[in-house]
């Protein structure tokens, strides 16, 4: 009967540990993450913005919608690239791009680092480009599924170029949604005090930090567990000479 109950009590062990690997397993899957350049548009100019996945690799399909404000710059086109024409839903009156895609088999590994596609814009004002271009889940849902069939989110990361100039900018946070911690980053064009807030859509403040920054590129860290919600959110920059407001999506844990 003891040799019974021992035997009883490592099966059940090891089907513990075979579930916590599991578990482990699903800790690492990634978001897709979707990058461009930052850059500084100017008013009347137009610019063909390439869109590229660092880890398409790990993804059979995905899904999103992709908003571009019709006030700050107009949608003239997409430029095929892994994706191609009958990938996507074309709004420009409203800013928006629709996109779906999937595939049958792994990507060979050759054409991983070929650009997604290739949004065509002109712009409106003078402003950076994270500040038009922001990916959402409407109309189409939002997400990817990696090879395992698991659903993934979707971010879009601007990679940051070195900012010079004689105004204080504020850029779009990445990763954007996020669900664990983002990067706010911002530009001084002298040494100052900033301070970041934290608000929900009703404008209760969920959130205050500041710092001493020198003069040229810096960026908070948020962290999820600073805030303690999920959803649509506001954060702004100020600072004596400069105040601005950009929008956030918070998943839940």
């Amino acid at each position: 009967m003891k040799r019974h109950i021992f035997f009883v009590f490592l099966l059940s062990a090891f089907s513990l540990a075979i579930n916590a690997q599991k578990v482990a397993d699903k800790r690492v899957v990634r978001d897709l993450e979707l990058s461009t350049d930052e850059q500084e548009l100017k008013a009347g100019q137009s610019y063909e913005i390439p869109i590229t996945a660092q880890n398409l690799g790990s993804v059979q399909g995905f899904q999103l919608s992709i908003f571009i404000d019709p006030t700050l710059a107009e949608i003239t086109g997409i430029g095929s690239g892994i994706l191609h024409e009958d990938n996507f839903g074309f709004f420009p009156k409203n800013g928006l791009i629709t996109s779906s895609w999937n595939i049958a088999n792994p990507l060979p590994k050759e054409k991983l680092n070929e650009v997604l596609f290739t949004l065509k814009i002109n712009s409106r004002k003078d402003l950076p480009l994270s500040k038009i271009l922001a990916l959402q889940s409407r109309p189409t849902a939002m997400e990817a599924y990696t090879l395992n069939d698991e659903q993934v989110g979707i971010n879009m990361n601007f990679k940051s170029a070195v900012v010079k100039g004689d105004k204080a900018l504020l850029f779009q946070n990445t990763p954007n949604p996020f669900h664990e911690e983002t990067a706010i980053s911002f530009y001084l064009p002298q040494a100052a005090k900033a301070t970041l807030v934290v608000r929900n859509v009703e404008g209760k403040v969920l959130f205050r930090t500041q710092g001493d920054f020198a003069k040229g590129q810096q960026q908070f860290i948020l962290k999820q567990s600073d805030i303690k919600a999920s959803g649509v959110m506001n954060y702004t920059l100020e600072t004596t000479n400069f105040t601005e407001t950009k929008k956030m999506v918070v998943v839940a844990k």
